[in-house]
């Protein structure tokens, strides 16, 4: 029982792997295409006064997918000014680092371990 346990983990584990690089292949190009200051412009203007909650929502999803946040920073100065950048671009960072830890915690078993077994110690402390 136990060897098909494992089989199962590994397959879980490839899984999980092959269905992050097929989002990962499919998503980034389009997510690297917003990057443009026009684009997101029209992205954002038809959501009216919820354009600074849509334009977090992007940013922390951006920055998951590995967007350069600088880009993002700067349009949400340009659309936004200062002072309500600054609270967009600061709440946005928050959740996606959060979302970040929360997906690296939640898969970090499937990472291969180490020979010193530095996840382990970790998940222990």
């Amino acid at each position: 029982m136990s060897e098909n346990g494992n089989s199962m983990k590994k397959w879980n584990k490839y899984a999980l792997i092959g269905i992050g690089i097929v989002l990962f292949i499919t998503f980034f190009p389009k997510l690297k295409a917003i990057s443009d200051i026009q684009t997101i412009r029209g992205i954002i203007e038809p959501f009216g006064v919820f354009a600074p909650l849509a334009f977090g929502i992007l940013y922390a999803i951006a920055v998951l997918f590995f967007v350069p946040a600088s880009a993002f920073t700067i349009a949400a100065g340009i659309l936004f000014g200062t002072g309500m950048a600054f609270l967009i671009v600061i709440i946005a960072a928050l959740i996606s680092a959060g979302l970040a830890f929360l997906i690296g915690r939640r898969f970090a078993h499937l990472i291969p371990q180490a020979e010193t077994g530095l996840i382990q110690k970790l998940q222990h402390r």
